[in-house]
């Protein structure tokens, strides 16, 4: 059986297990604000996006969510925040299992547009397809420790790698990854790297299997988000991580551009493959850089962002009975 231990670790000395609890504390109080910063990012680019589609009617976001299925027109800022903080705790609860897909929008006729509330199916799936996102939804974090005779092995879980950078950029491990399936890391003796192979056969005994070889920490609960919900204002926390009115107006300008073009090569070139055709309209989109900005110009004085989430209220959340709720209070 092939070992594939890329980011294998060793605790630098033995450690009691208050001294371990003691970096599990220090762990985790780096990891949670830093959660909740990603959560607020995640929220502002989820926002912006369901901002940009009540006002213009382009959807710009990364996350592969069928806009059309959303009944979000006329939305109040107010209402696209409360849509907001749904869709982001339902991405980041759905990213941590294994399917990474939406199957019921349980919250989806809560917020919906009260005129057609009562046509909206209850459940929808909204998302067709894995996600393909510029921002890691996963907020799952763990460490696997596996004690053996005078060392203590250990392997971080994080697919965010600014979490992971938390977990393995400390004085308290070396590295010790191990592998047989290609060759040994150069900067390792041929000594060492047997040495790491024993430890690692005797630390994964078996199948290999870490939950059946010593124990894992969890630095977040097994509710997302539990640990990272807060109280957040809009305008405070979200704000920061806005994209200009000015920016926001060139991209909804370029994508209309880019359909438009896409359409007419098509109309010309029917037979065109679809990479080809891609390539050709974003050329042209690049040789017409002034026609878009041009067009940006109208779009812009439908925009102002932070202007409009000026006045909104605190938001806060909590859970109760696995459902979600939104409440919010006045400051």
């Amino acid at each position: 059986m092939s070992t594939k231990i890329y980011n294998g670790m060793k605790f630098k000395s033995n450690l009691s297990v208050l001294e371990l609890n003691n970096i599990y504390k220090e762990m985790r109080n780096k990891l949670i604000p830093t959660a909740q910063q990603q959560y607020f990012k995640l929220n502002a680019c989820m926002l912006e996006n369901i901002y940009l589609y009540v006002k213009t009617g382009v959807w710009l976001s990364p996350f592969s969510l069928d806009i059309d299925k959303m009944d979000v027109t006329g939305m109040t800022p107010n209402d696209i925040s409360a849509f907001t903080i749904n869709i982001c705790t339902d991405l980041i609860k759905c990213m941590s299992t294994s399917e990474r897909r939406f199957e019921n929008f349980s919250f989806f006729t809560k917020y919906a547009n009260k005129k057609n509330k009562s046509t909206v199916k209850k459940d929808i799936e909204i998302i067709e397809s894995p996600f393909t996102n510029a921002i890691d939804l996963d907020f799952n974090v763990s460490l696997s420790i596996l004690p053996i005779q005078d060392k203590i092995l250990a392997i971080p879980y994080a697919s965010n790698n600014i979490f992971l950078e938390i977990i393995t950029s400390n004085n308290y491990f070396d590295e010790y990854g191990y592998w047989d399936n290609t060759d040994k890391d150069e900067n390792v003796s041929v000594e060492e790297w047997k040495q790491r192979e024993q430890d690692w056969n005797k630390a994964l005994y078996g199948i290999g299997i870490p939950a059946e070889n010593g124990f894992t920490i969890n630095f977040f609960d097994n509710t997302p988000l539990r640990n990272v919900r807060t109280m957040f204002k809009v305008n405070e926390h979200l704000a920061p991580y806005f994209t200009s009115n000015e920016e926001l107006a060139y991209k909804v300008a370029k994508e209309i551009y880019m359909q438009n073009i896409t359409k007419k090569i098509k109309k010309e070139s029917p037979e065109i493959s679809a990479y080809k055709l891609i390539i050709r309209a974003k050329r042209y989109c690049a040789e017409h850089d002034n026609e878009i900005k041009e067009l940006s110009k109208e779009y812009l004085p439908k925009l102002n962002l932070a202007k409009d989430f000026e006045n909104q209220n605190m938001i806060y959340y909590f859970n109760a009975n696995t459902d979600w709720y939104i409440k919010n209070n006045k400051l």
